[in-house]
Parts: C-alpha cells; sequence; structure tokens
C-alpha cells in the first residue's frame, strides 16, 4: 500500500520452481492483508509492462563463448559444466575429423607402402642376380686357371670369365641404383606419415577445451523477446518456533 505498490528495483530472485507453489497453504494457517493494489486485476497487467520494462533496461545474460568450437553457453550453465560439455563435443568432432584425414591419407600411405614393398624386393632380386653372377663368374675363373694348368687353350675361357666379371659389376651397379630408390621411397612414407600425425596432433590442440580461454558474451533483452509467463500474489511461508519466533518453511 505504498505509493508505488512494486518497485522491480527492490526485487530479488527467490529460486523456487514455479512447478512448486501451491494454490493454498497449510491447514490452520494465517495470512498477511492482501494489499488493496493486488485485488485490482489492472494492477496486474501494469505491473507485466513494468517488469518487462526493466528487464529490458536493467538485466543482461552473461554467457561464455567458445572461440575454437564457435559455441555460446546455456543460460544457468557454469563454466565447468560448459568445459565438461564441450568436451564431450570436441571428442566427437575430433573423431570425426581424424576420420577424415585417415581417408585422406591412407590412399597416398597404402600406395607408397606399395611401392617401397616392391622396391625391396627388386633389390633382393638385384642381389640375388649378383650372387648367381658371382657364382658363375667364379666357376668361369676356376674353370679357365684349370685349362690354363692343363695346357689347354683358355683364350674363349678368359673372355667368358671377363664378361661375367663384367655383368657382376654391372649388377652391383644395379644393386645400388634399385636401393637408392627403395631408400628414397621409405623416406617419402616416412614424411608422409609425420604429415598424417602432425595434422592429427594439430586437431587436438586446436579443439581443447579443458585449456583455451573463453570469449565473455553479454545478452541484452529485447522487450519483444520477453515472455513473462506467471505474474502472481506469493505468500511466503514462515513456521512459528516455541519461543514465538517466525522461520522460513521453504
Amino acid at each position: 500500500d505504498r505509493p508505488i505498490p512494486v518497485d522491480w528495483a527492490d526485487a530479488k530472485e527467490l529460486g523456487v520452481p514455479v512447478d512448486s507453489l501451491t494454490k493454498s497453504g497449510e491447514d490452520n494457517a494465517s495470512y498477511a492483508e492482501l494489499p488493496s493494489a493486488a485485488g485490482r486485476s489492472t494492477s496486474f497487467t501494469d505491473w507485466e509492462k513494468e517488469f518487462t520494462t526493466w528487464l529490458a533496461g536493467v538485466q543482461d545474460i552473461d554467457l561464455f563463448r567458445s572461440p575454437s568450437m564457435n559455441i555460446i553457453s546455456n543460460s544457468g550453465e557454469t563454466e565447468a559444466e560448459f568445459r565438461v560439455r564441450l568436451s564431450q563435443m570436441a571428442r566427437e568432432t575430433r573423431d570425426d575429423q581424424t576420420e577424415k584425414l585417415r581417408a585422406k591419407y591412407t590412399p597416398k600411405i597404402q600406395a607408397l607402402q606399395e611401392k617401397v614393398r616392391k622396391a625391396t624386393q627388386a633389390v633382393e632380386k638385384e642381389k640375388d642376380q649378383v650372387k648367381a653372377a658371382d657364382l658363375q663368374s667364379a666357376i668361369s675363373i676356376g674353370a679357365t686357371l684349370l685349362g690354363a694348368l692343363s695346357g689347354r687353350r683358355t683364350s674363349s675361357r678368359v673372355a667368358t670369365a671377363a664378361r661375367g666379371v663384367g655383368r657382376s659389376i654391372s649388377q652391383r651397379g644395379d644393386i645400388s641404383s634399385a636401393t637408392a630408390n627403395e631408400t628414397a621411397l621409405k623416406e617419402q612414407l616416412t614424411a608422409l606419415q609425420a604429415e598424417f600425425d602432425t595434422e592429427v596432433a594439430a586437431l587436438a590442440s586446436k579443439i581443447n577445451p579443458t585449456t583455451e580461454t573463453f570469449e565473455a558474451v553479454s545478452i541484452h533483452p529485447k522487450k519483444t523477446d520477453i515472455a513473462v509467463q506467471l505474474l502472481a500474489v506469493l505468500w511466503q511461508p514462515y513456521l512459528q518456533t516455541p519461543q514465538g519466533g517466525e522461520t522460513p518453511a521453504w
């Protein structure tokens, strides 16, 4: 019954869920007298308009924004709760992006692995050919020496032995070339694998809600965005103590 019955600047948040309110109190309860302004229905219409205007003028919603994921926290969500929720989303996002990277790199890695396998086979083949050529050269040289000792003509055998030594030397060159090719391919494979690992690691550092610094987001409400769900007179229940005092009953 003051000149201004309701001053929203003096309001405080009670934190009681609306669905916990009842339309009647305990039996034998006594009630404070209803202010005269609350007995007029037009008062509630005016108060709702004033409440909406007051909210739009002084009430902001302070939220958090994750720069790495471009997600804003929910109203009432604490920073810790927001980080937990983002961590789960980040894991799912990293898994999805990692699979995309794996799909991109796997064909390239497999192709290089196949080239390395063939290059290794080529090196082994060249080594086998050198062994065979060395054995053939040794046999030719042995036969040439034996012929010389026995006094037989050895000119053709010497030529054959010389050709065998030449082939052996040439095939050793082939081994060197094949080995160099194998080494180069292995280096390419190592570099490609390292590139994949680096990109996967970059995802982990890019999306890490547990350590990133959140941006503060302040939302200023518009009157057109405010919907008052309930405006009512509320009696706050108190219990009378044996000493004659009162204690809140909520």
